[in-house]
């Protein structure tokens, strides 16, 4: 997904699905702390971020409740990827 810094993306989501993971790479060059841009994950009821530093992947169950914030000031560059578990014939 790709978020303008002038659209805050703010739906959380959730793949109710018991064999999905998802997966965000961080693509922006460079990070500054002051510009956001958190993975937002809700657990237990309580917000929990993960840092978008360049070139980190993230790997987790698509069933957490989750988001992407956008930066304040420049667009935050993320592919995202769901992997579903594919059963055998």
């Amino acid at each position: 997904f790709f978020f303008s810094s002038r659209r805050r993306h703010t739906r959380y989501w959730r793949d109710w699905s018991s064999d999905v993971c998802s997966s965000d790479l961080y693509l922006n060059p460079n990070y500054d702390l002051q510009e956001g841009g958190e993975t937002q994950f809700l657990i237990d009821g309580n917000i929990t971020g993960i840092l978008p530093k360049p070139a980190r992947m993230i790997i987790f169950d698509g069933k957490i409740v989750h988001r992407a914030t956008s930066f304040r000031t420049k667009p935050r560059i993320t592919v995202s990827l769901r992997y579903k578990k594919i059963m055998p014939y």
